[in-house]
């Protein structure tokens, strides 16, 4: 999308500033139509420049780095409408935010360094499991309409199966969790401290490429486990 809009506006540009006569009448043409309410090449134009909040005057400007321009402006507006799905709870009331535990522990857009560190299956299995695309209660739920507190963890029946009751409390899985939440006391010795939710932001936030590695391997433990007493039932 950038190189499109880039290459939209450079030649916009060009027009501007070209001596040839036929461009000009060309491109008056299409202004002309514009403030006649018809669709024409500079409505594209004059669409673009109000959606990215660009005035005609930069664009004019030769000296502006118009790339880089047109990338901050379109980094400020999908900011804006990733925050806005984040927080959109209303859309989603009746089964709740599938982005509720997303947003405890991403706040900002950047690149996350799990994402170069980790082969393409434990990148796969992490980034599924940070924005819930999982098959853990609290999102298989949602498929059938459930309520958030009916979507109940099946292996132990007691609370509801989403990320944190997976990850760090659920009573079934506590043998293959153990050895990891070890290691995890040990590297952090406020790590056993911590509410659950304090744990998990801790985790899915840490850019150690050991705690990385670990936590990819604690969920493709956990998930396995799961799996594997859900198939004997």
């Amino acid at each position: 999308m950038l190189i499109v809009f880039f290459l939209i506006f450079q030649f916009y540009k060009y027009i501007l500033k070209s001596d040839d006569i036929l461009l000009s009448e060309a491109l008056n043409v299409s202004r002309s139509l514009n403030s006649l309410n018809k669709n024409s090449w500079y409505s594209c134009i004059a669409i673009l420049m109000k959606y990215l909040d660009i005035d005609l005057k930069l664009v004019k400007n030769s000296k502006m780095d118009l790339k880089s321009l047109i990338y901050r402006k379109l980094k400020q507006k999908y900011s804006c409408i990733w925050k806005s799905e984040l927080y959109n709870d209303r859309q989603n009331k009746q089964h709740g935010n599938k982005l509720r535990t997303y947003r405890l522990f991403k706040e900002n857009i950047y690149m996350e360094k799990y994402l170069l560190i980790l082969n393409e299956d434990e990148r796969r299995l992490l980034t599924k499991f940070r924005v819930s695309a999982h098959k853990l209660e609290i999102e298989r739920g949602r498929y059938v309409g459930l309520r958030v507190e009916d979507r109940i963890c099946k292996l132990c029946n007691t609370e509801v199966e989403d990320e944190i009751h997976f990850l760090l409390q659920c009573p079934v899985l506590e043998n293959k969790r153990s050895e990891y939440i070890d290691y995890l006391n040990k590297v952090n010795k406020n790590f056993k401290s911590l509410p659950n939710k304090s744990k998990l932001i801790w985790l899915m936030s840490s850019e150690d490429n050991v705690i990385i590695k670990k936590v990819s391997l604690l969920l493709c433990t956990l998930f396995k486990e799961r799996k594997s007493i859900l198939d004997t039932v």
